[in-house]
């Protein structure tokens, strides 16, 4: 997971690198194990973060990990939550111009395991 979230965190990758990262983030966190190891792992904030990159398509991902990772996790959901998730999340929504990265946004607050 660390080996991705450096790849995705480097603006300098080709942007298909990136999301191949991304995928790969995704499929990883889809395991609850994995999920709950992104806090230990010091990997909230740069994934949080990406919800700044210009990129639409790193702004969906973002959105989409994040999602994934606190589905039906109270214990992801709370580390998401410390690591100013929701304030992260706020801020995205209301600077975003692409329907398509708020969408996956408001998956993060409305699926299972967000109360």
């Amino acid at each position: 997971m660390k080996d991705a979230m450096a790849v995705i965190a480097d603006s300098s990758k080709h942007m298909e690198d990136r999301l191949l990262a991304f995928d790969e983030l995704e499929l990883l966190v889809e395991s609850i194990d994995n999920a709950n190891d992104l806090k230990p792992c010091n990997l909230w904030r740069p994934l949080l973060a990406q919800f700044q990159d210009p990129s639409e398509d790193i702004r969906v991902f973002a959105a989409w990990v994040t999602a994934t990772a606190i589905q039906n996790n109270p214990d992801a959901t709370k580390d998401w939550v410390d690591a100013n998730g929701f304030e992260v999340l706020e801020k995205a929504v209301q600077s975003e111009t692409s329907d398509k990265v708020v969408a996956k946004a408001v998956n993060i607050v409305s699926g299972p395991g967000v109360e």
